[in-house]
């Protein structure tokens, strides 16, 4: 009897540890990264080291490249970001579709993080335990559906929600986002930042136009253009 205890007992232990090995596929520019070969996507993880944890500023790009291959970063894991408590700043990409459970969770020194509109589903606990958040940037122009205990034990009721005007009295009233203690309208220069533009006034003869969600398009059109040269530079032009 004490035979098999000591065999199961073994077999449960490498089974965790077979867990913690293969946590993620790669490390790329400080983050892990799990990847799926047949669909070409790559999703943020972490390793499983509470010595190794995400800290400071993080911004998660769109795609990556490993091994020869192009990966888009579509996902963020169950619980990629818990107990980062060093993590202070987060931006997250239009590639990313989906966020898991508790993927920020106990992120205590977290006091911004941007969220695009591609991202349709709040999950459960995501910003639980957040308790220096101070800025919640967010994309999507009506409220998604979102697990009551996404916030739990965080200091939204002190932190201000950036949304679209077209949605704002929404998130004014639906729970659990009305919590938070200032709603207000995302400005021009919160939507530049959502497509990585920057502003400039400079000038060139070679162009490229975009909507303000980062569609690129021929000619302007009525409303804010975003044009960028073949220096680098762009610049925001608003048509009537």
């Amino acid at each position: 009897m004490k035979h098999l205890d000591i065999t199961f007992l073994l077999a449960v232990f490498m089974s965790m540890v077979s867990v913690q090995v293969n946590a993620y596929d790669c490390k790329i520019d400080g983050i892990y990264y799990k990847l799926d070969e047949t669909t070409k996507e790559a999703t943020v993880t972490s390793s499983n080291s509470y010595s190794d944890k995400y800290a400071g500023d993080v911004s998660i790009p769109t795609t990556i490249s490993y091994n020869g291959g192009t990966y888009s970063v579509t996902r963020i894991g169950d619980s990629a970001f818990r107990d980062c408590y060093g993590l202070t700043s987060l931006a997250i990409p239009n590639s990313v579709t989906s966020i898991g459970s508790s993927a920020f969770r106990n992120c205590s020194g977290l006091k911004s993080i941007t969220i695009p509109k591609s991202v349709k589903e709040i999950a459960s606990r995501v910003l639980s335990g957040c308790t220096s958040l101070k800025d919640v940037y967010y994309y999507l122009d009506y409220v998604p559906r979102t697990a009551g205990n996404s916030f739990d034990n965080s200091s939204i009721a002190s932190a201000t929600l950036h949304v679209p005007s077209s949605a704002l009295s929404d998130f004014k009233s639906i729970a659990p986002w009305s919590g938070f203690g200032t709603i207000v309208a995302l400005t021009e220069d919160d939507e530049m930042k959502a497509v990585g533009i920057k502003e400039t006034s400079e000038d060139s003869s070679s162009s490229i136009i975009f909507t303000l969600d980062g569609r690129k398009i021929e000619q302007v059109q009525k409303g804010t253009n975003i044009i960028k040269y073949s220096d680098g530079t762009s610049k925001k032009v608003f048509v009537k």
